[in-house]
């Protein structure tokens, strides 16, 4: 079969772009995420080895997401973990499919025959790669690019539907919805994107030759293939725990395992009265948008330009031309503003938004296109130059790792338990150690944990209700050795009392001014519950045990607690690491 030239075009764009991600993402090596540490790991040699219930809760709420995600992960790391270039490597596949999709929709709303259209591709992939929520993501396991590769391939097939209505079929709209139910059902955040699609296919309903069916057959694709990926751990979580969305949606279940509302991240929320100019105060740090310092403002030009944009139509009367005689752009118009307003009620968190991120490129590059198109093209390449430079020069200076020199890609001290021995962890992230250890004995987890309190009603939910008394109940009869994990520096070693205090008076001080929502925990260390055992660890831990950093290549606070008299046994006679001070603790 002979091929025509734009098919060998799409090989060849294929080709280099899963090259160029996998050499950057084993170049960048940016997993240093907190989220593996804590589930990422876990999740996938929990499902493999059936150990729900089995340990309880080691990684809070995270326990319990879905972990097929997690997969291609934990078996790289399983058969490669002495290549990590090869894994990180391979982790940029997602990458390069996610943009090779990124593409084909470009492809859309540019002339291709255009010699201008075709340079610019090479500069939309850089401006789509050098943001910031897709530039420090890149090989990592947040698995984002994973769910947009689905999430912007449902969306090519809609997009093309919508500029060329005659190729539209209800099995086509269905395959779409199919495609995003996907990644809705590896990640459930995804859920921004599919309530802004089936909202733009309501709204642009004029687009569609049957639109009541194909609106219809769109979201049973999506249900139907949410079903097949999440379908299983539902119909577990409702034996188990009464709830088949467990921990979520509690307000409505009620199960005892969790308190009775509806728990979510609040963390980057905005302040209601700050909801419409949040854009333009999440640089500063009380109100960012990411784990760290965010910088790049291009999320920022995007609303208020598409505000712009709408207010003017509106206001010269020619909203109704706009969407008449542009359908394709009117489709991503809306689909971007009901990502964005959707994503700021829901999570306001920056990796969340890598999609919106991605398409909001096609908007730059549409504007690019225009101004070179002028007849003097010196002050547009001028301006654009600076634009892409100030662009991305922020996003690579705070975004570049060290980099790192390892030999494996993930490297724990090989420590081996007793059998039956029962682990107790104390604070999170901790649970990337529960596989390793279980390598050489069978063990049992349990979570002690405290960082939750802020959001979930004063104290961590295994603290309390079902999954407390189970707990309990486990320690009380187990007749073998324990052995302890903690962070040392979440909650456990800063004995200085008055800073505590200082920091929870400026938290309260910010909810006076609305800085901080009013159900905004304020607490640095202790919750209600958790200064008792606090002063209960650090008195079994200066009595019975042995206590020495835990050597790892991820988290340099994790610190291992062995009994006295099974030091030598456990840790053998490599006492490299001095052992704890003990006045830290108390």
């Amino acid at each position: 079969m002979k091929l025509n030239r734009q098919a060998l075009y799409n090989i060849f764009m294929f080709t280099i772009l899963m090259i160029t991600s996998m050499l950057v993402s084993s170049y960048l090596q940016h997993e240093a995420q907190w989220d593996f540490t804590n589930y990422h790991y876990y999740n996938a040699w929990a499902f493999l080895n059936n150990r729900l219930n089995v340990d309880i809760v080691p990684a809070s709420v995270n326990t319990f997401f879905n972990p097929l995600i997690e997969l291609p992960l934990y078996f790289y790391i399983k058969y490669f973990n002495d290549k990590p270039d090869l894994i990180y490597a391979l982790q940029g596949i997602w990458v390069g499919l996610t943009l090779f999709v990124f593409y084909k929709i470009y492809t859309l709303f540019f002339n291709m025959k255009d010699c201008l259209s075709k340079i610019l591709v090479a500069l939309a992939l850089f401006l789509t790669l050098s943001g910031e929520g897709a530039f420090s993501q890149i090989g990592s396991s947040s698995n984002e690019f994973l769910v947009a590769f689905f999430t912007l391939w449902g969306l090519y097939i809609l997009f093309k539907m919508i500029k060329f209505p005659e190729t539209q079929t209800l099995k086509k709209f269905f395959i779409s919805g199919l495609i995003m139910g996907i990644a809705l059902g590896l990640k459930q955040t995804v859920i921004t994107y599919c309530i802004a699609s089936g909202l733009m296919l309501m709204i642009l309903n004029s687009y569609l030759n049957k639109p009541i069916k194909s609106i219809f057959f769109f979201a049973l694709g999506g249900l139907i293939s949410y079903l097949i990926i999440n379908g299983y751990f539902m119909w577990q979580y409702w034996i188990l725990y009464k709830n088949p969305f467990f921990p979520f949606l509690n307000g409505l279940f009620h199960s005892p395992y969790f308190d009775n509302f509806n728990y979510r991240d609040m963390r980057f929320l905005p302040p209601l009265k700050y909801f419409l100019i949040y854009p333009v105060l999440w640089y500063l740090p009380e109100y960012t948008i990411r784990e760290n310092e965010y910088t790049d403002f291009r999320l920022t030009i995007v609303y208020f330009a598409f505000i712009s944009i709408f207010i003017y139509l509106l206001k010269n009367h020619k909203l109704k031309t706009f969407f008449k005689q542009n359908k394709i752009e009117a489709s991503l118009y809306i689909f971007i503003v009901l990502s964005f307003f959707i994503w700021m009620g829901m999570f306001s968190l920056l990796r969340y938004a890598l999609i919106i991120e991605i398409l909001s490129v096609i908007w730059f590059t549409k504007m690019f296109y225009w101004l070179l198109n002028k007849k003097s093209i010196i002050w547009p390449v001028i301006i654009i130059s600076i634009f892409i430079m100030v662009l991305t020069i922020s996003v690579f200076e705070t975004g570049m790792p060290h980099k790192k020199t390892q030999e494996k890609f993930l490297n724990i001290e090989e420590i081996k338990l007793p059998e039956n021995t029962l682990l107790k962890l104390y604070g999170f992230p901790t649970a990337m150690v529960v596989p390793e250890f279980s390598k050489y004995a069978h063990i049992r987890a349990l979570g002690y944990l405290a960082y939750n309190c802020k959001y979930m009603e004063g104290s961590d939910f295994v603290e309390r209700g079902a999954f407390r008394k189970m707990r309990d109940e486990i320690e009380s009869t187990h007749k073998g050795p324990i052995v302890i994990v903690y962070m040392n520096s979440s909650f456990i070693q800063n004995p200085d009392i008055t800073l505590l205090q200082k920091k929870r008076l400026e938290c309260e001080q910010k909810k006076e001014k609305n800085i901080l929502p009013d159900d905004y925990y304020c607490s640095f260390g202790p919750c209600k519950t958790w200064n008792i055992l606090e002063d209960a660890l650090a008195e079994e831990l200066q009595d019975k045990y042995f206590c020495r950093p835990l050597k790892n290549n991820f988290e340099n606070r994790l610190t291992i607690c062995v009994p006295k008299e099974l030091k030598f046994k456990i840790l053998g006679k490599e006492d490299e690491v001095p052992e704890l001070n003990y006045a830290l603790l108390q």
